[in-house]
Formats: structure tokens, C-alpha cells, sequence
């Protein structure tokens, strides 16, 4: 649990570096050889290859991972790809489009894959099997159980002990090589012919609750219709900002641009303490009312959090190309806010970035209305 919690808040730290990480996401991080890291190695890069040694955790994020050398710990990945063609002493948990075990892992592997998972004929794992995947191919001994949802499951190599998928559809196949020490049960709407001969327990198959492939076009549908829905929502929303305020929008890129990391640090603290100012205040008849107003404030920052992320990535873009010269802020909004909204789309991937542009812009936002607030109760004072 520490270390699914330490990696969240590396993934904020990494994708909310100055330039939105550009400093962390465009260069290559490489072991060599001959290295060896006498700790954990912790890397947020574009392309990250491990040919040496990590005597400790593995923690990357970024587009391509491999390993091909030893990590004598854990490898806890978000990544496009993963391939790991060296070995991993500890257990592997991933969050990836593809994942490729061509080397030898010590304890389990757990992940969630888009598109496909592979254990080769040259792959094996110590331990069990967890996944949610697109396609599966099993060609490596697995030691422990496998376990699973997928579209399709294609098993040719000994499991050791049970087996408990669901696939969609006729989607799990026992190749000429597969061997299950354990038990098969399988959900899936078709019964599926399979090799009992290949199973030493017994083979069980139970129509799955729903409708995996119905569930999962429902659902991308509706995920599609709200993210356009939503799109547009704050588009116009951030260009009302703009006409009505842009001196307030400007200020608040303005502090979202200066001293980041600051920001991502109260940005976290804030996203923390107004929930549990909220429950205080809401022990108290007195204080309830103003618990209600506070939790409607934190909802809309959070909420208009990404127009300022948007408006400040349009304004460097155009910053950059112009080389210094004033674009609309309108225009500058709509490039960037498309730009920041087309990465939040990306699979998951987009739940960082999400969350790294809810902190930073909710902690800029709140530091400009608080600094308003202040002046212009000063200027009441003054008077």
C-alpha cells in the first residue's frame, strides 16, 4: 500500500515540473551494463532501459520501459509499453498498453493492460498471474494461479495451480502445451471445448453476471459523451473567464508559472485540508452553513481548475513559437486547453495529468483569491 501511494504522488511530482514536465518526459533515463544502482530507481522519462543492476524498487513512468538486466526488488511501472526481458526478483505491478514478460520474474505479477499481455516461451513467473487486459498469450510456466478479465485468453504453457478467468465470448484457448495443476473456471457467455486432459481438477464454466463486451462499448460510449460534453462545457466557461475577468486569469497563470513545485505542494495540502475544514465546520449548527458554501468554492476550483492549466500551456506555446509575441488570450485558451484536454484523454495517462493540473491550478487559484481578498481589505482599512 506505501508503495502504490508513493508512486501517485511521484507520477503528480514528475508530471507537473515546469514546462508540464517537458524536463522529465523528454530525455532517455539509461542503466548501462555495467552499472549498478545500490538503491531504488526512480525515473520519469520518455524511454527508460535497464541493462544493468537496481539493488532496490524499480518506479518509472513514461512512454517505453525495459528492462533487461536484474532489479532485485520491485518494478512498479505506468507506462505505454513495458518489456521486461531481464529478471525481476520481486513482484511486477503495471499500468500499460502493452506488457512483455521475456525474462524471469521472482514473486507475482499484477496489471492492467489496454491492449496486450504476453508471457513468451523464454518468460516465466514465480509466482501468480493477476490481470484486466485486452488479449492474453500465456507461453511461459507461470508457479502460482492466474487470474483475470480479458477479451481472449490464449494459454499454452503449465500454471501450477488454478486457474479463474473470464473471457468474451469462445475466447480462451488451451494450446497442445498448456498444463493446469489446479482447477479451470472460466465466465464467459459460450461454453468453450477445451482439452479436459490438460486440466487435473475440474473444469467449471459459469455465464458471466454482464455482458463483458456490451458493459464495455456501453461504457466507452458514455465515457466519449461526457468527455465532449465536458470539453466543451469548460471551453466556454474559460473564454466567459477570459471577457469578463482576464486581469483575475492572467494573475492566476501568472502565480501557476512562478515557483511550481511550491504550488503542487500547497495545491496538495489545500485539496486535504478543506475537506476536513469542511467536517469540522459541519459538527456545529453555526458552522454548517458555512461548511456548505466552502464545500460549493471547493467543488467549482476544482472544477475550473483545468482552463488556467490550459491557458497557461497556450500562452508558453505561443510564447515559444512567436518568440515572444502577444497572442489573443482567447485564442492561446482554446489551443492549450485543447492540447491539455487531448492528454487527459490518453489512457491512463490522462489520470495523472488530471490530477496534476487539478493540484496546480486549484493551489494557484485559491493563492490569487485569498491575495485579492487581502488587498482589498486593506484598501478598505486604508480608507
Amino acid at each position: 500500500m506505501k508503495k502504490i501511494i508513493l508512486i501517485g504522488l511521484l507520477m503528480v511530482i514528475g508530471l507537473t515540473a515546469p514546462r508540464f514536465g517537458q524536463a522529465a518526459f523528454d530525455q532517455n533515463s539509461i542503466v548501462s551494463t555495467n552499472e549498478v544502482v545500490q538503491d531504488n530507481f526512480v525515473s520519469f522519462a520518455n524511454t527508460i532501459t535497464i541493462d544493468g543492476k537496481v539493488e532496490g524498487d524499480v518506479l518509472a513512468v513514461g512512454s517505453q520501459v525495459t528492462i533487461n538486466g536484474e532489479v532485485t526488488g520491485d518494478v512498479i511501472v505506468a507506462a505505454y509499453s513495458l518489456t521486461v526481458s531481464g529478471r525481476v526478483n520481486g513482484s511486477i505491478r503495471a499500468v500499460a498498453t502493452d506488457v512483455t514478460v521475456r525474462g524471469a520474474v521472482g514473486r507475482n505479477v499484477t496489471v492492467a493492460v489496454a491492449n496486450d499481455l504476453m508471457v513468451t516461451n523464454i518468460g516465466s513467473i514465480a509466482g501468480s498471474l493477476s490481470y484486466v487486459a485486452g488479449n492474453v498469450t500465456i507461453a511461459g510456466p507461470i508457479a502460482g494461479n492466474v487470474t483475470g478479465q480479458a477479451v481472449s485468453l490464449d494459454l499454452n504453457a503449465e500454471v501450477k495451480k488454478d486457474v479463474q478467468v473470464g473471457v468474451s465470448g469462445k475466447g480462451l484457448t488451451l494450446g497442445s502445451l498448456a498444463k493446469i495443476g489446479g482447477n479451470l473456471r472460466y465466465d464467459s457467455s459460450e461454453t468453450i471445448p477445451l482439452n479436459a486432459s490438460a486440466v487435473a481438477g475440474t473444469i467449471e464454466h459459469r455465464e458471466p453476471r454482464v455482458d463483458v463486451t456490451s458493459l464495455r462499448q456501453f461504457a466507452i460510449k458514455a465515457s466519449w459523451a461526457f468527455r465532449i460534453m465536458n470539453f466543451l462545457g469548460l471551453l466556454l466557461i474559460g473564454l466567459i473567464i477570459i471577457a469578463i475577468i482576464p486581469k483575475g486569469a492572467a494573475a492566476v497563470i501568472h502565480d501557476m508559472a512562478t515557483r511550481p513545485f511550491m504550488k503542487i505542494g500547497w495545491g496538495i495540502l489545500l485539496l486535504i485540508g478543506f475537506p476536513i475544514a469542511m467536517v469540522v465546520l459541519a459538527g456545529s449548527i453555526v458552522g454548517l452553513p458555512m461548511a456548505v458554501i466552502l464545500a460549493t468554492l471547493y467543488a467549482l476550483g476544482i472544477y475550473l481548475s483545468p482552463v488556467f492549466v490550459g491557458l497557461l500551456i497556450g500562452q508558453s506555446f505561443f510564447a515559444y513559437v512567436l518568440r515572444g509575441k502577444n497572442m489573443p488570450m482567447a485564442v492561446s485558451f482554446i489551443v492549450g486547453f485543447t492540447a491539455y484536454t487531448a492528454l487527459t484523454w490518453v489512457v491512463y495517462l490522462g489520470v495523472f495529468v488530471s490530477l496534476a493540473g487539478v493540484i496546480w491550478g486549484f493551489s494557484s487559484l485559491v493563492r490569487v483569491i485569498v491575495s485579492h481578498i487581502r488587498q482589498t481589505n486593506n484598501l478598505h482599512e486604508s480608507k
